[in-house]
């Protein structure tokens, strides 16, 4: 009886220096440049689990080495493995996918390069334009005898404006996309940062017209200026929250 109580005291008190140990991990989750509200996020090890807000904000408490599972209605299952670094910044991010239905694989070999110039319905080169170009050029052209009906009544349902909208995110991820891939080398080696911080800053600064406009001219030496700039105004945000959060 008395060793039972020794091995129950024993591990009442590995329970409480687990506890101890862990840390909150704060998060965002995101499907490319849109944050994602209502998802589960659970922490496998401890079963405790968090629901992102509105804004696809999260935190859950964890230590390194705990496995996160994030799952929603619509996107594909992720699993984040945590590491220390995770604790050392105020926010990760975590990117999920929608589903997709897949449809039975159909193979396409000898006429896949066929073009309507080769068939000569076009006599000229047609402009070539992203999916998100072509939803607004469509839905807000005007033909010679005025407006066109359906960008007439796209502009009064409001589609024409998500339209829009679905261009300025397509526009906004290259920004972000530009500065994690071309840019990762110089902030890693100059700010001491990890990768996900890298990605953390990309998405921060990827709705400035002025990041537009420097990466649009691809003048990279401008562009180091600014990124170092919006670190430091990043980091003082991120302490300014976590103080308010300790009063």
């Amino acid at each position: 009886m008395k060793k039972a109580g020794v091995t129950f005291i024993f591990l009442l008190f590995l329970g409480q220096l687990f506890a101890q140990n862990e840390e909150v991990v704060r998060g965002r989750v995101m499907n490319d440049t849109i944050p994602i509200a209502g998802v589960h996020v659970q922490n496998l090890h401890t079963e405790l689990f968090s629901t992102t807000d509105e804004k696809g904000y999260f935190s859950i408490k964890a230590v390194a080495g705990n496995t996160l599972q994030l799952t929603h209605v619509s996107m594909q299952t992720v699993f984040r493995n945590i590491v220390k670094a995770d604790f050392q910044f105020a926010g990760i991010v975590i990117q999920m996918k929608e589903h997709i239905n897949e449809l039975e694989e159909v193979q396409v070999t000898k006429y896949k390069n066929i073009t309507a110039q080769e068939l000569g319905i076009l006599q000229h080169t047609p402009i070539e334009r992203t999916y998100a170009e072509k939803k607004v050029y469509s839905n807000t052209r005007v033909f010679s005898g005025g407006l066109d009906v359906g960008a007439l009544i796209n502009a009064i349902t409001g589609r024409t404006k998500q339209i829009k909208k679905e261009l300025e995110n397509e526009r906004n991820m290259a920004v972000a996309t530009y500065i994690s891939e071309k840019m990762s080398y110089f902030l890693k080696k100059e700010l001491k940062i990890s990768q996900e911080e890298v990605d953390a800053l990309a998405y921060y600064v990827m709705e400035r017209p002025q990041f537009h406009e420097v990466i649009r001219a691809k003048d990279n030496k401008t562009l180091e200026f600014m990124l170092i700039d919006a670190w430091l105004e990043l980091q003082k945000i991120l302490k300014e929250e976590l103080k308010n959060e300790g009063k």
